[in-house]
């Protein structure tokens, strides 16, 4: 899923610079240039059947970004439960979002923070743990 939403990141912001790297591997010096800070969920935290998850937080950068995604994935399974994409070229983004827990029976979740950093593919993501309960 965030293989496809960078390649139509990198599809949409095609500057008539056709020669875009297909890895997948993350720039550490760029990387240490984001900073993600995911304010709702907190690590850990116990949701119940039917009860809204506020998901709140900030991505900040000195340079331009190319775009964000935001996922909550049941770790069971792999299955993506919640998904938002975001194309905007910025340098701070501010997100808040609400998912409503409808996952059978208790689950550890993942909420996945992942920042499209330029053109050559380099991503870096922020994860926070939490579970849900029926």
């Amino acid at each position: 899923m965030v293989g496809l939403f960078v390649m139509g990141i990198l599809n949409a912001c095609n500057d008539g610079n056709n020669h875009h790297s297909s890895s997948e591997t993350t720039d550490q010096k760029t990387e240490s240039e984001v900073n993600i800070t995911i304010s709702s969920p907190k690590n850990q935290s116990m949701y119940n059947l039917e009860q809204d998850i506020e998901i709140i937080g900030t991505i900040e950068s000195n340079d331009e970004l190319h775009g964000y995604e935001i996922s909550i994935v049941q770790k069971s399974n792999g299955k993506i439960v919640f998904s938002k994409q975001v194309h905007e070229h910025e340098k701070l983004y501010k997100f808040s979002e609400v998912w409503k827990n409808e996952v059978n029976g208790m689950q550890d979740m993942e909420l996945r923070v992942t920042v499209i950093l330029d053109h050559k593919n380099h991503t870096t993501t922020e994860t926070v743990k939490f579970h849900c309960s029926w």
